[in-house]
Order: structure tokens, then sequence, then C-alpha cells
């Protein structure tokens, strides 16, 4: 049986363009190449998930505009579970907008439309039933604190595992907080969280020493190409940064997150998922676009197998 997920999150359109250099202020660069797939924190960790072999469940809003289109075609091509999806009237779709240098770093830009307009109403038997059947649940901060909030308890009710991807970076409810079971983070992010410079994994493990850490809790900060770590009940620990031919960064910390959950909910340890979720990661930068880059079970057979990684029963689908 597949590991069973339900994601609450955003859903956007890409529009990724590809410039020989990132513009400094004023500056017009124009661009070489052009990509427009379906975005969105919350979608692109279904998504990864989806493709490593999780049933999924992904509650999303979307405008009934000519951008909502776009994104349902593609993801009926895609075999998306769409069912969780809404179609708000007079609403306009999410967009992102993003800047992608040779190198792989980028600019990005965001126009939040119809990810903020979820409402109480929304939390509906729909929602009961896919947290009922899942063993993870995951949140992101694109969509309305309340929506989280609501979520976070209905899942606490039914004994379902708590993630939190805590992006983009803001302050939240405390009751938030206590609710979440896992966090995880970039470098700037886990700064923000813990109000102190995070930029390795020692940086990280000297957060127990601070009042806004948790022992119950298992925080992950992905640190690009210089890895992962983790912290938490099970002791600490530190994956190191994987060699790859880096061509965009949008949507990596999506696919890690995505990966992990699918790896931890396949009965993976959490060191092991870890390890996992970090050359998943790392193998999405090689490919232009968010959507495009998420590698699905096949393209990670290949990569274990050149790893020497066996791929036990529980990661596959």
């Amino acid at each position: 049986m597949p590991p069973t997920i339900t994601v609450f999150g955003s859903i956007c359109l890409d529009l990724a363009l590809k410039v020989p250099h990132l513009p400094s202020k004023g500056e017009t660069v124009l661009g070489t190449e052009l990509a427009m797939p379906p975005g969105g924190k919350g979608f692109n960790q279904a998504l990864q998930a989806h493709r490593l072999g999780s049933k999924v469940y992904f509650f999303g809003r979307l405008g009934d505009d000519a951008i909502g289109n776009i994104v349902l075609t593609e993801l009926e091509k895609e075999s998306f579970p769409v069912r969780g999806l809404r179609i708000l009237k007079n609403e306009n779709t999410a967009l992102g907008l993003i800047l992608i240098a040779p190198d792989g770093t980028n600019l990005i830009g965001g126009f939040s439309g119809a990810n903020m307009n979820f409402s109480h109403d929304d939390i509906d038997q729909n929602v009961y039933d896919a947290l009922l059947l899942s063993s993870h649940l995951i949140l992101q901060l694109e969509i309305p604190d309340s929506i989280n909030l609501a979520v976070l308890r209905l899942a606490k009710e039914q004994g379902v595992r708590t993630i939190m991807n805590y992006a983009p970076y803001r302050k939240v409810p405390d009751e938030v907080i206590k609710l979440v079971d896992v966090f995880i983070f970039n470098e700037l992010e886990a700064s923000g969280f813990f109000n102190r410079t995070i930029e390795n994994p020692d940086d990280l493990f000297e957060v127990k020493k601070s009042p806004l850490y948790d022992y119950r809790k298992l925080y992950i900060v992905t640190l690009g190409a210089n890895g992962a770590a983790m912290i938490g009940p099970e002791g600490e620990c530190y994956v190191d940064g994987q060699k790859v031919d880096s061509v965009d960064s949008t949507g990596a910390g999506d696919s890690f997150v995505g990966s992990y959950v699918h790896f931890v909910a396949s009965g993976e340890g959490y060191y092991q998922s870890l390890e996992l979720a970090n050359i998943v990661a790392a193998e999405s930068t090689t490919v232009i676009g968010a959507m495009p880059s998420l590698p699905d079970i096949k393209r990670v057979k290949k990569i274990m197998v050149k790893k020497g990684i066996e791929l036990k029963k529980g990661r596959e689908p």
C-alpha cells in the first residue's frame, strides 16, 4: 500500500524566465528561455510526493480565469488529483514570477490571488475524510493562518503527524507552532524562527540552548548545496550536499519537503529520509522550472542505483 498524505497549500502558474544574469536595481535584462508550469509551494510538495508514489489529497484554490484554465489543463496531463481544488468566481489565480541565472540562482516574486481566499467552510467532509486516511499533513505559509490552524486542529484530533514548511517566513500564531510536529526551513527561515544566525549544521545544533527550541519537535534545515541538517528527540544529524549540474534551484526546497514526507510515510527512518530527500532535491535543480524538475520514481530509482543505494520495500510506490 502506498503512503497517504494530505497537503493544504498554494497553487499558481509560474512564469519562469532564464536570463543571462539577475538584474540590478533599474536594469532590464532580456530572457533567453520561458517556461509556464503550475507551481506554488503546496502544489509542488504534493506533486513531488505524488510522483514518488504517495497517494495525495491536495486542497488548493484557483481563480475562474484563463490562468486557472492553463493550470487545470496541465494537471490533467499529469494525472494529478484535483478533487480538492476549488475554482473561485471573480478571482484571479496566483502567479509566481521567477528570474533564473545561468548558475541556477533566482529571484522570485509572487501574487497570492485565490490562495488567500480559503474560508472555514472549505474545512468540510472531504478534508475530514482525507485526514482520516492520511498518516501525514503538509502545510506552508502561502495560505491564511486561520486555515492552517483549523486543519492542524483537525489533524491532531485524528492523530495525523503534522509537517510545516515554514515558508515564506513570517510570524504565525503560537497555537500553530504548538500543533506542528516537524518544521522544515531553509537557512534564512530558520534564522528568523530561532532569532539567531543559522548557516551550517553546528548553528542548528546550538538551537537546543534557545528558549524557542522545543525538545519534542523535529527541526530540519536545508542548506542548499551544503546538504541538510536535523535536530529533534532522536538526536541530531547532517547529510552532505550532492554534486550535480545545477541549472535552476526553483522548487528544490519543495522537492525536499515532498520527498522527505513521502519517505518517512513509507516507513523510512528519519536519517534515511533526510538522506534520500537531499538526493532527490539536488536532482531537481538539474532541470529548469519547478514542476518539470520534480523527479518521478523511475528517475529516482536510476539515481539510487548509481549511488549504490538499494531501494528497499517502502521506498517503492
